[in-house]
């Protein structure tokens, strides 16, 4: 039986993922200046997003980039509020999306073992697609 092509699910099988939003969103405010308890903070960031997880997952579904951005930001603003710092919202953002998609991020990593993999199935002529049920930011 030959291959024709393979399917590979992208989080978890190429991609490692890192993904702590509490703790991106506090070291995101601490790169701004703001000084919060770690724990404090992260847990609340974590509570905030688990009341809006439904919502958030509905509009992942639209695939609207714009509106996912503008979910994020807002819960950010909403976020800052609790520690009286929503003016910051902007220069939060900026370091929020440094932390996930900026040259020295650390949630996304391709496993040591992936484009060596995906390089052999190439040159045995395998088509390749990369899936995922993973959010839009993927």
């Amino acid at each position: 039986m030959s291959l024709d092509a393979i399917t590979l699910d992208a989080a978890g099988t190429l991609v490692q993922v890192d993904w702590h939003p509490g703790r991106v969103a506090w070291e995101s405010a601490e790169a701004i200046g703001l000084e919060l308890d770690r724990e404090t903070a992260a847990a609340r960031f974590d509570r905030a997003l688990q009341a809006r997880w439904k919502a958030y997952r509905a509009l992942n579904q639209t695939r609207d980039a714009d509106a996912l951005d503008a979910f994020w930001y807002d819960l950010g603003v909403s976020w800052l509020a609790e520690f009286g710092s929503e003016n910051r919202a902007d220069a939060f953002r900026d370091a929020f999306w440094d932390a996930l998609y900026g040259p020295n991020q650390r949630i996304f990593r391709l496993f040591e073992d992936t484009l060596p993999a995906l390089e052999a199935l190439k040159t045995q002529g395998i088509r390749l697609a990369v899936i995922s049920n993973w959010d839009y930011s993927l």
